[in-house]
């Protein structure tokens, strides 16, 4: 407690850091005005039957609660209660300051102040919520989300009642928790008397207080199978349930005793209140250019939040922005907060469908879905404020999911607390591990006929991202690049004459390795096309001289090679699929295959002639093999390995470069089998010998297989092979320097690049909402989630150790995408594609264990209600309570009490 209360304290000084540094800073808006106007309620509190309250549109414009405050604070700072004039909407600033309706500098400033210390002990609740949610480090993260958040610190820093209302709903959910761990009538009238104020602030969280009484009849409801409950759990259940349904009746008298215009007809004048439209006829008279845009339908509401809360205002975002600035390093997805966010709100509605609804799990999310429902059912006008409410809802959730990510790391907290252990897994890895988490515990399907559906699965995914290739054929534009593999399809003939001038030292035959031009060569013999092709495109020159001299390729030789581009991408998914399924189940091999056909890069470089789909697909077959390696380490198996990332090589040179953290595996393999001083060094030599000795000699089978399908190197495979790399180095060197946009200035803007490409120019959820024309996901969402993927593929790889499938699938597939990112000097979009491989595979892991973990609230709910039938059975054949469950079924099997089942009742 000592620990929380220290951790809440250093919270509380960096929020009102944050938000006194704004106090000046922020601009003014015309809404302060109206509060500071308004501060005058709380003198005429002192007769709340007088005139002041009657009925009149500046008492149903808003509830008070703000303006009490806004009072109070001009009170305490030694301000009087005379401040300006009401704000007219129909006029501008300088009308409205001339004739004294702009508030005095020293009353703003005194307002903002107590909202920028409501703020701070927001980020604060929110911390005691998460931490309650959780454990201390979703508690620290929900707060920082918070207290960073640009619109947390805006709304913080402005004369308002918006940080009010956000300090009454984390508190609410704070005492929510608290009700439901142990209901008392006094937690329960806390938690009236706070959504009371909250409506008196800003009127939604009367509307939350429904369903929490809806929650409350559903705990005293005489459910099936409750007499299976002890008499402990039948009491908290009964208690929670009426002291659920008080909550709207307390918030109720407390929101009208807080309202003194209320008092003459309160159930008359507070439906009034949520239906008179005041606020949207006041803004509906607002100049054209000042009047914020309508909002129409829900959905537009939903994408308003989305904008909101996942692109312009975003704490990731904010976090970029000042590290892009401050040091240079790559920024973060924007809408990183509100993915976590969204992804905490599952976790948070799983765990409460696994606890019930007595939960505090349940309560909490009951509360916070209710008020983010409210505010998007109410929303009429695209006012970034208003979104408030749900800002505090996913920091929660956010929070919720980082602590249990954390929390879920304690296996390897423990591998490092405990070093003999953890060699002991490392080197060992025969002997029988540590249990896993759930989570972490996934492997593929074993069954008979799994071959024969996986591969009917395969074929099937293969066959849409071909067709899906094939119907963007004519759509995707046309690319010189495509003109330099169409004049280099001869070599597929000119390879029966290795020795031929074809392969002389010039320009052509050290541009670019020869596999791809084979295989352009085979497209157009397998099509009926000759090999006599267009001539070399002049870069320099425009495509009008390039189309006069004969550069231009013909129609039908484009479209024979951009046909077996489509193919070759259709096989990719078809690898995808496979790979997925091995490193985590049927559902990660469905997902990864399908966000490969579908993304908008991979469809548009399979709809083109280039060789970069044939590298990926290399590149994937190269990872399989590696698993199959794993799990029978023979000699075929580990040429197979080195021939694939060979023909990688010739294909784009650095699959070549792959091989050697391969063979670094390898070699720390066979370190490993010669510590035998270490005496638990037992299980596994045998196996770690076999396999480190074939691992060490991929890179030569690989070089070997390079070399072989590359004549120009075999005059001076060595010197010939160094030039290739260099001369791969000078000319992206050169690209970036002509070529305005693309050049890469260091390895940091590398990596900045790679959320340029794929979660901004290209991403899968962007193509979704152009193609379905729906507000959510936002473009990027899948990065974001491919991270997460990520670090469950590299928990999967430290778990099983170093002789497991995901451990070298792992090292091959960062190798090629760091060596990507080091190698980049000029940026174009082809070269993220072995990128997008990994963020496929990675997104069908994540797919898997979410999935898994939703299996597993299911089957945590059959067991409960399981374990409820079977005494149900055991006390009817005790005589206490009916025969058999509703509707004549038998008790689950292995539950039916010893003996014959019993007798009907008569």
């Amino acid at each position: 407690m000592r620990r929380d209360l220290l951790i809440a304290l250093v919270l509380l000084a960096l929020g009102l850091g944050q938000n006194l540094s704004r106090v000046d800073d922020t601009a003014f808006h015309r809404d302060e005005a109206r509060w500071t106007h308004r501060a005058g309620y709380v003198r005429e509190l002192a007769d709340p039957l007088g005139p002041y309250w009657r009925d009149r549109k500046l008492m149903r414009a808003q509830a008070p609660l703000g303006a009490y405050l806004t009072g109070l604070a001009l009170v305490i700072q030694g301000q009087d209660l005379e401040t300006n004039g009401l704000w007219s909407s129909l006029h501008g600033d300088a009308w409205n300051q001339r004739h004294g309706r702009m508030p005095e500098p020293a009353d703003l400033r005194a307002a903002r102040r107590v909202n920028a210390i409501l703020g701070a002990a927001t980020a604060v609740v929110v911390f005691f919520v998460a931490r309650r949610l959780a454990n201390r480090v979703a508690g620290v993260a929900a707060a920082l989300l918070l207290i960073l958040h640009p619109l947390h610190v805006e709304l913080s820093s402005l004369a308002g009642a918006d940080a009010l209302l956000g300090l009454l709903i984390a508190l609410a959910a704070l005492t929510a928790y608290r009700l439901a761990d142990r209901p008392t009538w006094p937690r329960a009238l806390l938690l009236g008397l706070l959504l009371g104020l909250g409506g008196a602030t800003k009127l939604s969280p009367l509307l939350v207080a429904v369903p929490l009484a809806g929650v409350g009849a559903l705990l005293l409801r005489p459910l099936p199978g409750s007499v299976a409950l002890d008499a402990t759990a039948r009491q908290a259940r009964r208690h929670l349930g009426w002291r659920l349904l008080a909550v709207p009746l307390v918030a109720f008298v407390v929101f009208v005793a807080s309202y003194p215009y209320l008092w003459p007809d309160p159930v008359g004048r507070t439906p009034d209140l949520f239906t008179t439209g005041f606020r949207s006829q006041e803004l509906e008279t607002l100049p054209r250019g000042a009047r914020p845009q309508s909002i129409d339908t829900r959905t537009q509401a939903v994408r308003q939040v989305r904008l909101t809360l996942g692109q312009h205002l975003t704490t990731s975002g904010r976090i970029g922005d000042e590290l892009d600035e401050a040091l240079g390093l790559p920024r973060p997805p924007r809408g990183l907060d509100l993915v976590l966010g969204v992804a905490g709100a599952a976790l948070l509605a799983a765990l409460s469908a696994r606890r019930g609804p007595r939960s505090p799990h349940a309560l909490v999310g009951i509360l916070l879905g209710a008020q983010a429902v409210v505010v998007v059912a109410a929303m009429r006008f695209a006012q970034t404020r208003s979104t408030l409410p749900i800002l505090l809802g996913a920091a929660i959730c956010a929070g919720l999911l980082i602590g249990r990510a954390w929390a879920g790391r304690q296996t390897a907290v423990t591998w490092l607390r405990n070093p003999r252990g953890l060699l002991d897994r490392v080197v060992s890895p025969g002997r029988p591990a540590m249990t896993a988490e759930p989570w972490l515990a996934l492997g593929p399907a074993p069954g008979p006929g799994n071959g024969r559906r996986d591969l009917a699965f395969a074929l099937l995914l293969g066959a849409v991202a071909l067709g899906h290739n094939l119907g963007h054929l004519d759509v995707t534009p046309f690319h010189p690049d495509e003109t330099r593999w169409l004049n280099r399809a001869h070599y597929i003939q000119d390879v029966l004459d290795p020795f031929g001038p074809t392969w002389d030292d010039h320009y052509l035959t050290h541009g670019q390795p020869p596999l791809g031009s084979y295989l352009t060569g085979i497209a157009l013999l397998a099509q009926g096309q000759d090999l006599e092709t267009n001539g070399v495109w002049d870069f320099r020159r425009s495509q009008r001289w390039n189309t006069f001299r004969g550069n231009m390729a013909s129609d039908a030789d484009l479209d024979a090679g951009r046909r077996m581009s489509a193919l070759v991408g259709a096989l990719t998914v078809v690898a995808v699929y496979f790979l997925a399924k091995r490193l985590g189940n049927r559902v990660a091999g469905i997902v990864a295959a399908l966000f490969l056909a579908i993304h908008p890069l991979h469809v548009y470089l399979s709809t083109q002639i280039r060789s970069d789909g044939l590298l990926v697909l290399l590149v994937a077959v190269a990872v399989l093999a590696a698993c199959r390696l794993v799990d029978r380490p023979t000699w075929p198996r580990a040429l197979l390995l080195g021939a694939v990332l060979g023909l990688g090589g010739a294909t784009k040179l650095s699959p070549l470069l792959v091989t050697l953290p391969v063979a670094g595996i390898g070699a720390l393999l066979l370190v490993r089998h010669r510590l035998r001083w270490l005496r638990f060094v037992t299980a596994g030599e045998a196996n770690d010998r076999a396999l480190g000795a074939k691992l060490l000699a991929v890179p030569l089978a690989a070089y070997v297989v390079f070399v072989a399908s590359y004549p120009y190197l075999w005059h001076d495979p060595i010197g010939r092979t160094i030039r290739l790399f260099e001369f791969r180095a000078q000319e992206m060197d050169q690209q970036g320097v002509n070529l305005e946009g693309v050049e890469v200035t260091s390895r940091a803007d590398a990596l900045r690049r790679i959320g340029v490409w794929l979660a901004g120019r290209f991403a899968a959820s962007g193509w979704l909402d152009d193609a379905f024309g729906i507000g959510w996901p936002t473009a990027g969402l899948d990065l974001a989630l491919a991270v997460i993927g990520a670090e469950i593929l590299l928990a999967l790889a430290v778990m099983r150790g170093l002789r497991s499938p995901h451990a070298l699938a792992t090292t091959v597939l960062a190798a090629q995408v760091g060596i990507t990112l080091l190698a980049l000097r000029a940026d174009f979009a082809r070269y993220h594609l072995p990128t997008l491989l990994v963020i496929a595979v990675c997104l069908g892991l994540l797919a898997s264990h979410t999935v898994a973990e939703l299996g597993d609230v299911r089957r945590g709910i059959r067991r409960r209600l399981a374990a409820r039938m079977s005494r149900q059975a055991r006390q009817a054949d005790a005589g206490l309570g009916p025969a058999l469950p509703a509707g004549g079924g038998l008790p689950p099997r292995g539950d039916t009490p010893t003996g014959s089942l019993p007798a009907p009742t008569q």
